[in-house]
């Protein structure tokens, strides 16, 4: 009973012991020689704020920087569990707000100077995280800004980083702690989406007075999605009405479909693909071989169905016009099939598709060429976004696969890694949907 009654006042010492230290630490690193923060590539700074308990987790990498195009990446998780990640905001610092649901992001400013970019996300139980950075834009920037700390002097110790890892956990771990003992047995939140579902109804209802059944097919989708969400969350008789409802919305998406002229695919069958017909159609007007267009359906199909060792994997693959597209790109990590010889590289070749499984976890997307070999994975778009115009509820790979294909003349394929929805752009509009 002793013990138990001062365990808070000795958790509460340790802390403040700990604190003490995260004060004077700082004072010592000023006397190092890390005193310039500004980084060579025009990345000035870096901002992090302390979390409280069961926040989520932001880890921003170095924007890539190309002319006047940015293109923010990063990390963005829950730690706890029952929550989810519901949106991701970045404020570029110029009046400019993207609202997405997932990283990367690009933005193309209209002028040089300097910038401070404040990312946020938030999950379903209303917590948040922001993270920001800044970063100096000049009139030119010939070639992307790649990460920049390899710049720094190699004998200087990275003093301000563990000084910031040590608050972190202190302040992560004291958090988790008092929230135990002073909230214990409070239940956890449950994710609530009926605001964002009441939203995409309207999206669905407004597309359909206006005749624009693809918007209305697509937000069908995304209801169906949220609702089966929620209905494996819960149980009883809510759990069957949010599964009704699910249903409901998915005859409404298939209806709105058929009308639009969307194809509707099964990964049961290889004979559900396009026919050849279908595929001469699509590739019209493109240097793309039908074949080459339906191998790429045929790899997306089995991704979506079946992940990578049973996870769900998101992905985008860009075929064709393949020139322009790796103009439009830049490459951000290490190109697993640089060197290999054109008949390792080709996608019409079943064995290849083990290899596609794996580098699709890597950020970015796999440029293919119309003949059918892949050029390259984790390659980062850096066209301008902001005339896109896809369904809302689509992220920041849809948009960017669509941009791809307003600048090039290309056909843009996107695997969602939530329900595994694979839609097909082309002229920045999307083509088809095929639900696996």
């Amino acid at each position: 009973m002793h013990r138990g009654l001062h365990l808070p006042s000795r958790i509460w010492l340790i802390v403040l012991a700990l604190s003490v230290m995260l004060v004077i630490l700082p004072g010592a690193a000023d006397a190092e020689t890390l005193q310039d923060t500004t980084f060579a590539s025009g990345i000035l700074n870096y901002t992090t704020l302390l979390l409280p308990a069961g926040a989520p987790v932001l880890t921003l990498l170095d924007p890539v920087i190309d002319g006047m195009n940015v293109t923010v990446n990063g990390n963005l998780n829950t730690v706890s569990p029952g929550v989810t990640i519901t949106s991701a905001s970045i404020d570029w610092g110029d009046g400019n707000v993207t609202e997405s649901s997932d990283l990367p992001a690009t933005h193309q400013y209209s002028k040089a100077g300097v910038f401070t970019i404040n990312v946020t996300g938030e999950q379903s139980d209303g917590q948040s995280v922001t993270r920001g950075l800044s970063l100096e834009l000049k009139a030119e920037n010939p070639a992307p800004i790649m990460p920049a700390r390899s710049n720094l002097p190699s004998n200087d110790p990275p003093v301000f980083i563990i000084i910031l890892v040590t608050a972190v956990v202190v302040v992560t771990l004291g958090g988790i702690v008092m929230r135990m003992m002073l909230r214990r047995g409070e239940p956890a939140t449950i994710s609530d989406t009926r605001r964002a579902v009441e939203m995409q109804e309207e999206i669905y209802h407004q597309a359909m007075e206006q005749g624009d059944t693809i918007t209305a097919a697509a937000s069908a989708h995304i209801c169906a999605r949220m609702l089966r969400t929620q209905a494996e969350n819960s149980s009883g008789r809510g759990r069957s009405a949010y599964f009704e409802r699910a249903d409901a919305w998915e005859k409404n998406a298939r209806s709105a479909a058929k009308a639009g002229g969307l194809v509707r695919i099964s990964s049961s069958s290889s004979e559900s693909l396009p026919s050849a017909g279908d595929l001469e159609r699509i590739c019209s007007g493109t240097d793309i071989v039908p074949g080459v267009l339906g191998s790429v359906l045929r790899v997306a199909v089995e991704m979506a169905h079946e992940g990578r060792e049973g996870q769900a994997v998101g992905t985008s693959f860009v075929v064709g016009d393949a020139d322009a597209v790796l103009n439009h790109s830049r490459q951000f990590v290490l190109n697993p099939f640089y060197g290999h010889c054109p008949e390792e590289r080709q996608i019409t070749d079943g064995r290849l598709l083990g290899n596609i499984k794996e580098f699709a976890q890597l950020d970015g997307a796999f440029i293919v060429t119309g003949d059918g070999i892949v050029e390259a994975a984790g390659r980062y778009i850096t066209v301008e976004t902001s005339h896109v115009d896809i369904p809302e509820g689509l992220g920041s790979r849809h948009s960017s696969i669509a941009g791809i294909t307003l600048a090039t003349n290309s056909i843009g394929v996107v695997v969602s890694q939530s329900g595994g929805l694979i839609t097909l752009f082309k002229g920045g509009k999307i083509l088809h949907t095929i639900r696996p």
